[in-house]
């Protein structure tokens, strides 16, 4: 009890009751609990191994109690909800529209596929031209990607060979006048086991906001094998020397736009609450931009990470309507995509426990190419790429209708009373 309430897991369990005496209600995914329930000790134990690290005393009996109330929590999720979740992954079609409206994307399923398909064409076009130049004797697209996954980084090095790859595309930006860096200070460290249980893909933790100017942003790479071993997962895998010039130029995009959130003093609710296609939007953006002055296998890697993008979008549209399977959509993404089964089932679950998410990435990307081509259009020779990034920077997670209508209404009329 604290404050004369009952701890919340009580009051979740009281709640659950509720909900499942509504038959009318949908179910969760049956998967979704489950990896969620296999999580759950995975979660305590690193909070047990963070209080020793940082030496919270007197806590013992607290953390005790915790887990003793999470337990009894879990069990009763794997006694009564459990059973009652529903077998798929398929949500009613106003549910879908709403997910995909919670994460950005302000267009229709049948125009995110018909898009994506078209991106998808395109991008495997110039992988396959791309591929020529790089396969020496060989030219196959597949048998130039497995080459370029062959080449590893030793592990002891993974973390400083990133944190040189963030140091080396710094200095590119600031070399070519890409933007106006942001102070910053990106930090990058592996995972915790929690970490990446949860989120078992590079990522950038959304920073704080308030009161935090000089803390470090952090790019966080995921453990590369099990605490049991096993075959390397992963869609993108961060051991790979040519993957790592694209995962750092995506992950070191997040890290730019966060560090501008707080140097910028954008309102907090376009830095708490933006839009997903907006920040998934621009780090795709920023990272193509990047890539042009890479080296090649660097670029196919790239253009691989956005044939993924968009073999998701289509994947999951066609799989919440219906059209596909997600057996068929692993071979897709093993065939057509050249992942491996480990990564194509890690790369399913991640999209289809996350409704909405993938198609934001791609569509975010599309809306910014717009956007670039209109200004571009509207300001002829004025235009100028750091001042326009900038503006960009400074509008926070914005949605992208709004950006949009901020740079066609304030940014492009300034620049052109500008002598």
């Amino acid at each position: 009890m604290a404050g004369g309430r009952p701890p919340v897991t009580e009051q979740f369990e009281q709640r659950l009751r509720s909900w499942l005496g509504k038959p009318e209600l949908v179910a969760p995914c049956r998967e979704s609990v489950a990896r969620n329930l296999e999580a759950s000790p995975i979660y305590l134990r690193d909070l047990g191994r963070l209080l020793e690290r940082f030496a919270i005393h007197g806590c013992e009996a607290s953390y005790t109690k915790l887990c003793r109330q999470l337990s009894r929590c879990d069990a009763f999720v794997r006694d009564r909800l459990l059973p009652r979740a529903r077998e798929g992954y398929r949500l009613p079609g106003e549910l879908y529209a709403s997910h995909l409206l919670a994460n950005g994307v302000e267009m229709s399923p049948g125009e995110l596929v018909s898009r994506s398909r078209v991106d998808l064409k395109r991008t495997l076009r110039e992988m396959r031209v791309l591929a020529r130049h790089l396969g020496g004797e060989s030219s196959l697209l597949g048998e130039v990607l497995r080459n370029l996954g062959k080449q590893r980084i030793p592990g002891e090095r993974i973390v400083s060979h990133y944190q040189e790859r963030v140091g080396a595309l710094r200095e590119l930006i600031e070399g070519r006048g890409i933007l106006t860096l942001p102070e910053l200070e990106v930090r990058v460290v592996a995972a915790t086991a929690a970490e990446s249980a949860r989120m078992p893909f590079p990522h950038v933790p959304f920073p704080r906001v308030i009161g935090a100017s000089a803390e470090p942003i952090e790019i966080v790479l995921p453990l590369l094998r099990s605490p049991q071993g096993g075959e390397i997962s992963g869609s993108m895998d961060a051991g790979s020397e040519s993957a790592s010039w694209s995962v750092a130029a995506h992950e070191a995009s997040h890290a730019i736009q966060f560090a501008a959130l707080r140097a910028s003093g954008v309102p907090l609710a376009r830095a708490l609450f933006g839009s997903m296609s907006e920040c998934e939007g621009w780090a795709v953006y920023l990272e193509t931009e990047l890539i042009c002055d890479l080296p090649p296998a660097a670029r196919m890697i790239s253009l691989r990470s956005h044939l993924l993008r968009c073999a998701r979008t289509i994947l999951e549209v066609e799989i919440q309507q219906g059209i596909r399977s997600p057996a068929e959509a692993e071979r897709v993404l093993c065939d057509d995509v050249g992942l491996t089964a480990a990564a194509a089932r890690q790369e399913l679950a991640r999209f289809l426990l996350m409704p909405g998410q993938a198609p934001s990435a791609p569509y975010g990307y599309t809306r910014h190419l717009e956007l670039l081509a209109e200004t571009e259009l509207a300001l002829g020779r004025r235009f100028y790429r750091r001042r326009y990034h900038d503006f960009l920077l400074a509008q926070g997670l914005a949605p992208l209708a709004l950006v949009r209508q901020r740079v066609l209404e304030q940014f492009v009329p300034k620049v052109r009373q500008q002598p």
